[in-house]
């Protein structure tokens, strides 16, 4: 029994000394598994301390039942883990999208005033063709001089109208 409590302690020691999680990216300790659960029980037996000396070197001794558990712990680490990615993945493409509506909704908001500013001249056109333009053509029909067409008959039509407006996700607004 001393020899084989000797002989773990030992190996405990080498693997210790070897600084694997140094090497790659990995937890503070190291597993050092004994494959036969009866010859880890009489280890601990003879040495009460055991566990916890090599857990001080940063050496996990594991058993068959012991090692199932942590790569069971492992496997849920590892998928909460994807999960933590995922969610991450998710959050910054949706605030990407969000930037890139909003980005939307300002171009859209610049058409909608280009349409206004249109809009207004377009009104504004129509005043002075009536208010200059064809009272002077009346004044020169009212001196004789033949147009052809009667100018009377045509009439442009104000537009009137005004653009839709856009809610916004932040302001809560969606109007139809």
């Amino acid at each position: 029994l001393q020899k084989h409590m000797n002989a773990v302690k030992a190996t405990s020691k080498s693997l210790s000394g070897k600084d694997y999680q140094k090497q790659v990216d990995s937890p503070d300790f190291v597993v050092m598994f004994v494959p036969v659960e009866s010859a880890f029980h009489l280890a601990i037996k003879q040495s009460p301390t055991l566990f916890e000396d090599a857990l001080k070197d940063n050496v996990l001794i594991a058993s068959p039942i012991t090692l199932i558990a942590l790569l069971k712990t492992i496997a849920y680490g590892w998928r909460q883990e994807k999960v933590a990615q995922s969610a991450k993945k998710i959050s910054d493409v949706g605030k990407l999208l969000y930037e890139r509506i909003n980005t939307f909704i300002d171009k859209f908001e610049k058409i909608g005033r280009g349409i206004q500013t249109a809009s207004r001249a377009y009104d504004d056109s129509i005043g002075t063709l009536e208010g200059q333009i064809m009272s002077r053509s009346k004044n020169l029909e009212s001196l004789g001089v033949g147009l052809g067409k009667d100018t009377e008959e045509k009439k442009i039509e104000p537009l009137d109208y005004t653009p839709r407006q856009i809610g916004r996700a932040e302001t809560g607004t969606n109007e139809d």
